[in-house]
C-alpha cells in the first residue's frame, strides 16, 4: 500500500468548527501571521517576539512549507465562521510520518484570548490530523509558565510526558495525545 500523499492532503486541510473556519495558510494572511509573531506580549513564552523582516521571512517559509518534499509543517488559519476574519493560528510541526507523530501548536490574536476559540480549533485540529494522516501520536511543547497552554492542552485531552529527546529544557512541559 502506498503512502498517503500529505502535500495533497494539506492543499485541502480545511474544516469547520460550531464557530470557526480552519483552513490552510495563504498569500493575504502576512498581515496577520507577522502580528502575532511581532507581538511581544503574544511571543513572551517562545523565543520572543521576531523583528517585522524576520516575521515576513518566517511567512514566506511557512506559505511554502505544504509544498516541500518530505512536508514537515504545515500552518492552518483559525477563521471565524461567519465573518471569516482570522482570530488565530495553529500549526503542525515536525510532521514524521515514518514515526506516524507531530508536534502540534497554537498562537491566538491578542482580542481572541479567552473566548473558547483556541480550544475548539485545537481539539478540532487534533481529532482531523488523527483522521486525515498517517499520526497516531500528537504532542505539545510550551514553557511550563506558559498557564494557558497547560488547560488548553489538557483540557482537550492531552496528557503529561517526558519522551526523550523532545523536551528542551527543565522549564519546558511535553503533552501527548495518541490515537484512538
Amino acid at each position: 500500500m502506498r503512502d498517503p500523499d500529505l502535500n495533497a492532503i494539506a492543499a485541502d486541510f480545511a474544516f469547520d468548527t460550531p464557530r470557526l473556519h480552519v483552513r490552510p495558510l495563504q498569500d493575504e494572511d502576512e498581515a496577520f501571521y507577522c502580528a502575532l509573531y511581532t507581538d511581544a506580549d503574544t511571543q513572551r513564552h517562545t523565543g520572543g517576539a521576531l523583528a517585522p523582516a524576520a516575521a515576513r521571512r518566517s511567512f514566506a517559509a511557512a506559505l511554502a512549507a505544504p509544498r516541500r518534499t518530505p512536508m514537515q509543517r504545515l500552518y492552518l488559519m483559525l477563521c471565524e465562521r461567519r465573518e471569516r476574519n482570522a482570530v488565530g493560528m495553529v500549526g503542525l510541526n515536525d510532521i514524521d510520518a515514518s514515526a506516524r507523530r507531530t508536534e502540534i501548536g497554537i498562537l491566538m490574536s491578542p482580542p481572541a484570548r479567552g473566548a473558547g476559540y483556541g480550544r475548539e480549533g485545537f481539539g478540532a485540529l487534533a481529532e482531523q490530523i488523527f483522521h486525515r494522516l498517517p499520526i497516531d501520536e500528537i504532542y505539545v511543547q510550551y514553557a511550563t509558565a506558559n498557564i494557558g497552554a497547560d488547560r488548553l492542552a489538557t483540557g482537550v485531552g492531552f496528557r503529561y510526558a517526558d519522551p526523550p529527546g523532545r523536551v528542551s529544557g527543565a522549564d519546558q512541559r511535553v503533552a501527548v495525545m495518541y490515537r484512538g
